[in-house]
């Protein structure tokens, strides 16, 4: 039986490992970075931690779901950003294993945003300070020489916590006016199937790069258009604006959709941004 341990166990990515029982393969070790009854202690920003975790468990796998991934913040806040995004990650490098295969969560957000549909193979230019780390920690990883499978993944969202699909939702629901830029593309990923996608590439002994999200690209403001119809809300409330209307304090990459023709040749399953949105409600 495989052991695999997962950092940020109670994060948006993390907490979907418990909703699937995949317990007759593998033995999961959950963490979180503050104390909590059945996930032992371990801050990846924490040296100490993350060795006295390691050499406890030896684990197989490493699923790194850690990560500052608010943008503006990491951009007023670098030395944050890079603690966690970085640093954290070679402290898993560091201490684990040499057999020990790492799995790393990357983003859409290592590519400029100008050319779109972007492969595993496409060339990266950050244009903020979070998909600069996320960039760094990509390359210390592939030059560890450790066994590693690095996912990038765009506008990641489920039910929980704070993410777009909570936010739209939310407001909505409250009959609040929003507003969604038109030109700012992803493949948006539930975080449900991106966890029953890890399992997939753990099941087939993947290595390397791959992009992953919903099998259609679809604007903000699109995507907010679909959760408003969904749940039967008022899509008037919707005010369609350009990126350049909004004061972000980090620049955002316009284009990230990605070519998904990787996933579609190993057989993965692919999901597009309304039937997941339409599972997520129970709408048959």
């Amino acid at each position: 039986m495989l052991k695999i341990l997962i950092t940020g166990s109670k994060g948006q990515l993390g907490s979907h490992f418990n909703i699937i029982d995949k317990s007759s393969l593998f033995n999961f070790i959950k963490t979180h970075k503050s104390k909590a009854p059945k996930y032992e202690q371990m801050d990846i920003t924490n040296e100490k931690q993350v060795s006295y975790v390691l050499n406890k468990y030896e684990p197989d796998i490493i699923i790194n779901t850690a990560a500052l991934t608010k943008v503006d913040l990491c951009q007023t806040n670098k030395l944050l950003a890079r603690k966690i995004n970085v640093d954290g990650l070679k402290n898993l490098i560091k201490h684990s294993n040499f057999n020990t295969k790492i799995i790393q969560i990357s983003s859409d957000f290592i590519y400029d945003g100008i050319d779109g549909s972007y492969n595993e193979n496409s060339q990266p230019n950050p244009l903020n300070y979070y998909g600069k780390t996320k960039l760094e920690a990509e390359n210390i990883l592939l030059s560890s020489n450790k066994k590693n499978i690095i996912i990038r993944v765009s506008t990641l969202f489920s039910n929980y916590l704070n993410n777009f699909y909570n936010w739209v939702y939310s407001e909505l629901s409250k009959n609040n006016i929003i507003h969604v830029v038109n030109d700012q593309i992803s493949n948006p990923c539930y975080a449900l199937n991106l966890t029953n996608f890890i399992y997939d590439l753990i099941l087939l002994d993947y290595d390397g790069k791959i992009n992953f999200g919903s099998k259609n690209s679809i604007s903000r403001s699109g995507f907010a258009y679909e959760i408003a119809k969904v749940n039967n809300l008022d899509d008037n409330l919707i005010k369609v604006v350009k990126t350049s209307n909004i004061n972000f304090k980090a620049q955002r990459p316009l284009n990230t959709s990605f070519d998904l023709e990787l996933c579609n040749q190993m057989k993965l399953r692919l999901f597009d941004s309304k039937a997941t949105l339409e599972y997520i409600n129970g709408v048959k």
